[in-house]
């Protein structure tokens, strides 16, 4: 959290209903993209469509590509959000997914 308070390209979002957080997104805005660091949904509300909604939000809100670097566990989060997934293994963290939602 404080890297996102001191570096001005950074920024976080939460989701909020009724005073509660239910999730959160960590971001960055670069010239042609936006970039998502990390995206997390409350275990209670998953399946709600929290996470997509912060992801629309993040299209509506900057009108650019954006991506993200993820795991096995959560690159079908993506997929079904449309995004197009590319494999690769990562020096230090082994094997790992780009998503990227071109915007039209």
């Amino acid at each position: 959290m404080q890297e996102y308070l001191r570096n001005p390209k950074l920024y976080f979002c939460a989701w909020i209903e009724n005073d509660n957080i239910f999730g959160i997104c960590g971001y960055e805005v670069r010239d042609d993209k936006v970039e998502i660091h990390l995206i997390a949904v409350d275990e209670n509300a998953r399946s709600r469509g929290v996470g997509g909604a912060m992801v629309t939000s993040l299209q509506k809100k900057y009108g650019k590509d954006i991506e993200a670097e993820t795991d096995d566990d959560a690159v079908g989060f993506y997929r079904k959000r449309g995004f197009t997934t590319h494999e690769f293994i990562h020096e230090k963290r082994g094997k790992r997914h780009t998503c990227t939602l071109k915007i039209l």
